[in-house]
């Protein structure tokens, strides 16, 4: 969708900074769900963080319009063509289109599989710091994310290229 939005000359960068911001995001979350466990207790985090997520997801399904598929490409190949007006699909019919390309659907296995090892390395790796080495909840969560999303960060986004 976003590589609909943007055309070959801004395409990579947009991708670049939504990937970037998966990191910045993961890194922020474990040092704010830590911060306001400390003070408030996790459910409190849990509260805060799952409510904000929920306000943007409305946000998003609100304001969000699927643009034609290759807009911004046949935007810039005919600039005196007006480009097509944006659609809402539904999200029955999102599910069906990726549930019927092979690609996508394995490209959301990988993405499972990645995220199945995340997820055990962010939910154990705040509580082992907290316990072996007597850190804040707040330290321990910027820690267990910062290291690890970093190096990640590096290697997804090329910058040592």
């Amino acid at each position: 969708m976003l590589s609909d939005y943007h055309g070959k000359t801004t395409r990579s960068r947009a991708l670049g900074i939504l990937q970037t911001a998966v990191y910045v995001g993961t890194i922020g979350g474990g040092f704010l769900a830590g911060l306001i466990a400390q003070h408030y207790g996790w459910r409190r985090a849990f509260l805060v963080l799952g409510g904000a997520g929920v306000v943007l997801g409305m946000i998003i399904l609100r304001t969000l319009r699927e643009p034609h598929r290759g807009a911004a490409d046949l935007e810039q190949e005919n600039s005196e063509a007006a480009a097509p007006p944006l659609a809402r699909v539904s999200a029955r019919q999102s599910l069906r289109l990726v549930l019927a390309t092979p690609s996508a659907v394995l490209i959301m296995g990988g993405f499972t599989c990645g995220n199945f090892v995340a997820l055990v390395l962010l939910s154990w790796m705040p509580k082992f710091l907290y316990d072996k080495f007597h850190l804040s909840l707040a330290v321990a969560g910027l820690t267990a994310t910062l290291y690890a999303q970093a190096a990640s960060m590096v290697g997804a986004d090329g910058w040592l290229t």
